[in-house]
């Protein structure tokens, strides 16, 4: 799945920061408040999710189906099973059988998770950027040094990370149940499930309440260590990469 993750990354990134960068721009000056407003940040990054997972969501679809495949036994494969062997394999096959459709399964589960996270994480990073410049003495965003757009960058992302975690836990075992409903489609398998919750799951509310009622507080902690280390240095990277560019820009067209 590294393929199509690395082609369309480039391009859902560019949607998802200037979506984000025009939301805000819309909503300080049409619906009202501060710069620095809570409903202008959140809303902002909510609505750069929606639009950007236009490519996100297809691009997380082909990987999630090579990624949970298993790759075949050449002695037990039967006429006819299904593996992806790269990307364009995958692509083309959801094409010629589910049509576009089918890259968008998951749009409405996608934006429950990944909506919030992101409104967390402009809201957080807007925060931790005016504390930067208050602290560092700093007039503007364009005497910020890179490593200042690290710092915030990383505990912006690691913060949204931890405040929804709860909801990409449900995402992730939602999605590893309907691999493998998938995956056992068209006769029987000899591969051991993937275990990772005995409970099923029938959509993003429910989970969520099931995984309280078996795990309890402390599930909603599973897995929450990595996911801020994920997203705390990738989300540092990008928009420290995303405001360098951003204020060169300004600069060469006199913005």
């Amino acid at each position: 799945g590294f393929g199509p993750t690395a082609f369309g990354s480039a391009p859902a990134s560019c949607i998802y920061f200037t979506t984000y960068e025009l939301s805000k721009d819309f909503l300080t000056r049409k619906v009202g408040g501060e710069g620095d407003a809570f409903h202008v940040h959140f809303l902002s990054g909510l609505t750069a999710e929606t639009v950007s997972c236009v490519l996100w969501v297809p691009i997380d679809v082909v990987k999630e189906r090579m990624q949970i495949q298993r790759v075949p036994d050449p002695k037990s494969v039967k006429p006819g099973s299904l593996y992806y062997k790269n990307g364009y394999q995958a692509i083309t096959h959801i094409i010629k059988t589910e049509g576009l459709a089918g890259f968008y399964r998951g749009y409405g589960a996608t934006l429950v998770s990944f909506g919030p996270f992101s409104g967390f994480y402009f809201l957080f990073y807007e925060k931790f950027k005016n504390f930067a410049k208050s602290i560092g003495g700093y007039s503007s965003e364009k005497d910020m040094p890179f490593w200042a757009f690290l710092l915030c960058g990383a505990g912006a992302g690691s913060g949204a990370a931890l405040v929804t975690n709860p909801l990409d836990l449900v995402k992730l075992r939602l999605q590893i149940q309907r691999g493998q409903a998938n995956s056992n489609k068209g006769g029987k398998t000899t591969a051991k499930p993937l275990s990772i919750s005995k409970v099923e799951y029938k959509n993003i509310l429910d989970g969520l309440v099931k995984l309280y009622k078996y795990e309890g507080i402390a599930g909603f902690a599973c897995g929450v260590q990595a996911r801020m280390l994920f997203f705390g240095t990738s989300t540092a990277l990008s928009i420290a990469l995303f405001e360098s560019l951003k204020l060169g820009f300004q600069d060469v067209l006199g913005g």
